[in-house]
């Protein structure tokens, strides 16, 4: 994995249903990946850490995160060992203000710095996971095909491989039935859509969409990665998006 910046937003918005006011949250933030000669990584945090902070905690409610400056930077060592996997040790993080801040969130919140930790640490990973490549599992697929990894009653999941003028595109989509009631189902009108659906403003009441999109350069590495989900049940609507774009 190459050293790189990445621009990473992240939004996450529920509503009870479509004409009630939504709950969300939404966050920008830069990262830098840098490779150590022990063979973990550094990632710093170059701009937007307090989004982050406030969208790992969400729906924590108010976090007053005004000392941290915009610009500040944040660093975490990732540990990638053979026998535990991916993580980060509390005692990698001697930054005296990046304790003072998680410090300030625990007055906020009332978790524990450890619960915050947690929280952090399960973020953090998520994004590395992306940037390695760690859920990348069907490139292995003939660039123009798609295929139909499962098709049943409740569940259609499809994937294709696509190439680009530089590098190439792998791109799943996973659609559920949500077994609530049978009347007003849309999971069959959701399949016909497929693909379509991903950017549709229509509802599919009692279903669950969820894509994911990689794409690569010509030497393998990410260069843009896209998550969307969305649900709709008679008590909720929910959507998420990520986006991680390298800038480097």
């Amino acid at each position: 994995m190459q050293d790189s910046q990445y621009s990473i937003y992240y939004k996450n918005k529920s509503a009870k249903n479509l004409n009630e006011s939504s709950s969300f949250v939404q966050s920008n933030y830069i990262i830098a990946v840098k490779s150590l000669e022990s063979g973990n990584f550094l990632m710093t945090f170059m701009q937007g850490f307090d989004e982050f902070l406030v969208a790992s905690l969400y729906p924590s409610g108010d976090i007053n995160l005004t000392t941290i400056g915009k610009c500040a930077k944040f660093e975490f060592i990732i540990f990638n060992d053979p026998d535990y996997g991916i993580y980060i040790s509390q005692k990698s993080m001697p930054d005296e203000q990046l304790l003072n801040v998680l410090s300030d969130v625990t007055k906020c919140t009332g978790q524990t710095f450890e619960d915050i930790f947690q929280l952090l640490q399960s973020q953090i990973i998520r994004d590395f996971s992306v940037i390695q490549l760690s859920e990348l599992d069907n490139m292995h697929l003939e660039a123009g095909k798609e295929q139909v990894l499962e098709q049943s009653i409740n569940r259609s999941k499809l994937v294709k491989h696509e190439k680009l003028a530089i590098g190439s595109k792998c791109s799943t989509l996973d659609i559920k039935r949500i077994l609530w009631k049978p009347e007003g189902d849309e999971f069959d009108t959701l399949v016909a859509d497929g693909w379509n659906a991903i950017r549709s403003d229509k509802v599919y009441q009692s279903t669950a969409l969820q894509y994911v999109s990689h794409e690569l350069d010509n030497t393998d590495q990410l260069a843009y990665y896209e998550f969307v989900y969305q649900s709709w049940v008679p008590s909720q609507h929910k959507h998420i998006e990520r986006k991680i774009i390298r800038i480097d």
